[in-house]
Order: structure tokens, then sequence, then C-alpha cells
């Protein structure tokens, strides 16, 4: 009798986490914390190493996607993914650079970093971000 109900118990266990993801049961590593999504989705306007204003878009998730104002710079766009590591956004671009949004004091900060540089080093440009929408 034990046997059997620890095998069915086993057996419910194991069907669940297969129809978990199925169901659109968010697995917790994967999903991100609430209250970042909540902080960082949106439009932020920030600058690239020479100064010039462009905006990085932070979809629900885990899409991404650069923009500059004017037909001039459309193809300076990049598309890319984020995620949440501890309390901020890092950005992972196809073109393999990577920046990261985060809180610095009372307010928030952009940092770029070139493709295969670590995050937690000294970044090749860094910028005040501000959030626009």
């Amino acid at each position: 009798m034990k046997n059997q109900f620890a095998c069915a118990l086993l057996g419910a266990c194991l069907m669940g986490a297969l129809v978990a993801p199925i169901a659109g049961v968010a697995d917790e590593e994967s999903a991100a914390p609430a209250s970042v999504e909540s902080t960082y989705v949106g439009k932020w306007m920030v600058k690239d190493n020479k100064g010039e204003s462009f905006y990085i878009t932070i979809k629900p998730g885990g899409e991404a996607v650069s923009s500059w104002e004017g037909e001039e710079n459309a193809r300076r766009g990049q598309e890319g993914t984020w995620e949440a590591v501890d309390n901020q956004v890092v950005i992972t671009w196809n073109n393999g650079w990577r920046e990261t949004l985060s809180q610095s004091g009372d307010g928030f900060v952009k940092k770029a970093f070139r493709p295969k540089w670590k995050i937690e080093g000294k970044p090749a440009n860094e910028s005040p971000a501000e959030k626009v929408d």
C-alpha cells in the first residue's frame, strides 16, 4: 500500500513538472522578478559613447530593442534579449554588446560593455538613463 501511494505521489509530481510549461506556468528561474520587470519594462532614453541620445525599449518577456531618431539613424537599431540579474537588467544585443540598466542613487544608469567584457568590470561607456514611457 505504501509503495502504491509513493508511486502515485511521484507520478503526480512528475506529471505536474511536465504539464506546467505546457499550461503556461512560469518557471521561477526563467521569469523575471515582478519588481524588476515592473521597474524596467518600458522605453528608456540613454546616450551612446558619442553623447548622442537613443532609446532602449525593454519589453515584457525578455525582448529588447534600441532605436535612434531620424531616417539617417534607422539602421543603427539593435534587437536583443534581457534578463534580470541582481536587481538590474542585463541586455544582450545581437551584435554581442551588452548593456545594463540599474538604479544609481535617485536615478538610473546605463552601462555598455563590448562583446566578451565582464559586466562587473569597467564599461566602454556609461550614461544616465531616463524612463520616458
